[in-house]
């Protein structure tokens, strides 16, 4: 199960892993690269009535071809995938710009990996939700996604590791 929420609603009586997206407390580790710094050409497009279609369509590149970005998904992901709950800690919509991170990042886990996701406000929403269980993953093409993602990614450090003369850290 996956459930977006601010850091004052995680639940307590049942098991997490929890992440931290754009909440302000740094009591949770952070998804490092989910927070980009901004094209000045996608910040003048932000003005016209295609902002968020732009925005998404932007974030969805950047955050698909960004190493850092890249690893932060497949970590939600792989808790996922191995059938662990995750809450991801997300700002209490007091803020724009990381409303449309928050948006943006639930679009790309929903369109490119078919996650099915909740969004809860207090810990009291938390009991309403369906907690029939089930894959997270709601496409086989979703799976399969995920897995080209995590050999590319497996990939991609290999060739750094030989190009730095094979020191691993």
């Amino acid at each position: 199960m996956l459930v977006f929420g601010p850091y004052s609603a995680i639940p307590q009586n049942e098991e997490f892993v929890v992440y931290n997206l754009t909440s302000l407390t740094q009591f949770v580790p952070r998804l490092n690269g989910l927070i980009p710094k901004i094209p000045q050409d996608i910040i003048t497009t932000m003005m016209t009535d295609q902002a968020e279609y732009t925005f998404d369509v932007w974030y969805y590149d950047y955050v698909t071809s960004d190493p850092d970005a890249v690893s932060s998904i497949l970590t939600v992901l792989g808790s996922l995938y191995n059938g662990q709950n995750v809450y991801i800690c997300i700002t209490e919509y007091s803020d724009a710009f990381l409303n449309m991170i928050n948006e943006s990042f639930m679009k790309v886990l929903q369109t490119r990996y078919g996650i099915r996701y909740a969004i809860i406000n207090n810990a009291l929403d938390y009991e309403y939700l369906d907690h029939s269980g089930g894959c997270d993953f709601t496409t086989v093409d979703g799976i399969m996604q995920f897995d080209r993602d995590k050999m590319d990614y497996l990939a991609f450090i290999e060739e750094n590791n030989i190009m730095r003369g094979g020191v691993r850290f």
